[in-house]
Formats: C-alpha cells, sequence, structure tokens
C-alpha cells in the first residue's frame, strides 16, 4: 500500500498534461500511487499518459466537474494521506517530501500546505501565490479560522490531508469553483491545519482572465461560505453570528465591485442590498449603494 495516493482532475489540456505529469515524476518520493481522472474530455490524452502508463492509474468519467473528478479519486485511493495536483500546473521537486514531515510528527495535524509560485500561461514565473507578508504572518501565528473565512490563501495543489479528514470533511464541496476553500475551511473547523513556508508547486495563470471570469470567481467565492454555513451546525457557535454575517456580507460586496465592472449594475445594487441586511452596522455598504443608486438616476437624466 502506497503512502500518498495523488489525484489529479484532467478534463483536455493534453499538452499541459504532459509536461504536468513529467513534473509529477520528476520529484524524489516514491511511495506514491498517481491516479488521473479523466472528467470527459474531448481531446485525446493518450500522449501525455501513455510514457507513464505502468507508473499511474488512468480513470475515465462523464464530465461531472473537478469536484466530482477529485473525490471520485479520493474513492479510489489505497494511500492514508492524499495530494492533489492539477493538470495545466507544474510541481515542484520537494513538493512532498517538505509537507509530509509534519504529519509524522503530529498525528493531530489534519491537513498541511506550503505556497506556490504564480507563472503566465507561457511559463513565464510572476510572484508567490500567497504574498511574502501573509505567508510570514501564516508562519508566526498559525492558520485561524477567522481568517480563512475572510479570505482564501489555501490552494489544494499545495496540501496533503489525511484521507480519514478529507473524508470527514465531505470531500470537496460540490460546486463550480472554489472547492480548495471549501475544504480547508471544514477542515479548519474539525480539526488543526498547518501553513509550511516552502514552494510546492507552479501555478499556471492563463491569460484568459476576463471580467465574466471575475464575476464568476466572486459568486462562486459567495456560493462556499454560504454552504459552509448551511452545512456545519457548530460554526455559528465556533465563530459567532456577527463574524459570520460580516464575512458573508464581504463576499457579497467583493461580488458587486465585480458585478458593476461587468456592467450589471441591477445584480450590484442587489448584492449590496444582501450585505446591508446582513451586516447593518457596516456603514460602507449601505453608502457603496447608496452611490450606485444616484450614479444610475444620473446616468439616466
Amino acid at each position: 500500500m502506497p503512502r500518498v495516493s495523488l489525484i489529479i482532475p484532467v478534463r483536455n489540456q493534453a499538452a499541459y498534461l504532459a509536461e504536468s505529469l513529467t513534473s509529477v515524476f520528476a520529484q524524489p518520493y516514491r511511495d506514491l500511487e498517481v491516479i488521473v481522472i479523466d472528467d470527459g474530455s474531448t481531446e485525446d490524452l493518450s500522449p501525455a499518459v501513455d510514457p507513464w502508463r505502468d507508473r499511474l492509474r488512468f480513470v475515465r468519467q462523464e464530465p461531472s466537474g473537478v469536484a466530482a473528478a477529485t473525490n471520485h479519486g479520493a474513492r479510489l485511493a489505497t494511500a492514508d494521506l492524499l495530494a492533489f495536483h492539477d493538470a495545466d500546473d507544474l510541481m515542484e521537486g520537494p513538493r512532498l517530501t517538505s509537507l509530509m514531515p509534519y504529519l509524522d510528527e503530529d498525528p493531530d495535524l489534519g491537513l498541511v500546505f506550503g505556497n506556490g509560485t504564480e507563472m503566465r500561461a507561457d511559463g513565464t514565473l510572476m510572484g508567490p501565490v500567497i504574498p511574502d507578508r501573509q505567508a510570514r504572518a501564516l508562519v508566526r501565528r498559525g492558520v485561524r479560522l477567522d481568517e480563512l473565512l475572510r479570505r482564501s490563501f489555501v490552494y489544494l495543489q499545495a496540501t496533503i490531508v489525511r484521507r480519514s479528514v478529507f473524508v470527514a470533511a465531505g470531500g470537496l464541496p460540490a460546486l463550480p469553483a472554489g472547492g480548495d476553500w471549501g475544504l480547508a475551511l471544514r477542515c479548519a473547523l474539525h480539526s488543526r491545519i498547518r501553513y509550511v513556508h516552502t514552494t510546492c508547486f507552479r501555478y499556471r495563470r492563463h491569460e484568459a482572465s476576463l471580467t465574466a471570469a471575475s464575476v464568476s470567481m466572486a459568486a462562486a467565492a459567495v456560493d462556499v461560505l454560504r454552504d459552509f454555513i448551511a452545512t456545519e451546525p457548530t460554526l455559528t457557535a465556533r465563530v459567532g453570528p456577527r463574524r459570520l454575517a460580516q464575512a458573508l456580507a464581504r463576499r457579497l460586496a467583493r461580488l458587486a465591485a465585480q458585478q458593476l465592472s461587468a456592467g450589471d449594475a441591477a445584480a450590484a445594487r442587489h448584492s449590496l442590498q444582501e450585505a446591508s441586511t446582513l451586516a447593518p452596522w457596516m456603514l460602507k455598504y449601505h453608502l457603496r449603494r447608496w452611490r450606485l443608486g444616484r450614479g444610475d438616476d444620473l446616468n439616466r437624466g
């Protein structure tokens, strides 16, 4: 039985997958099973997968989304530790060996994660995915649930999680996006998680990020928090209703900003209305809604 199961969901992107698998098998850790879940690709992935057929499991499924593909891989996994990787990203050499000692030393630690480096689609390196200042703060004071409620900074590609913790958390939430944040929130609620200041992967930032995609991502973040609040009965007692309301209101305000940038003032007004209702003590949301309404009136006049 392997020590770690590495799960790679993929749909199409054969060229990226070939480069990604090369980076996986170049890393030094060997007590590993690799499970590639093809989520209904229309491209032929054989050229990318064939060189590694004797070192991975390749499973096809009907197109169901990245969360379903990842959870499918987790069900097939045989190891006690689960790691994850995206088909268009690259794994850094010490990805597993730099994180596993922390799980070995602390049996109560449920999830450990590191940092990554952003790169453009052509491979040009940018900056860290977790900014240096925030990374130093995570090392100094640890990972707090209240901070994780405010922002997502756990990338699934940089984690190792105990399989028992992953199962207890319900796996990745069945949402179109934001599953890594949803999993991290649940793990932080029910177990301890830890950040290790090491670079684990290279995150490919596709240049085709349009405003519509920004709206979708902001809406996905709202959905993640709604789902987390609705499905965790102990959350309110742990965090407090005011803090939860403020966290969701903050995400709704960010969604409103993206909706406004995309030219959808009506949707932005609706999001700000909900933010104001959730957190009436946050006067800035009322002010933004008033300014938005005033601006629309001026435009019509």
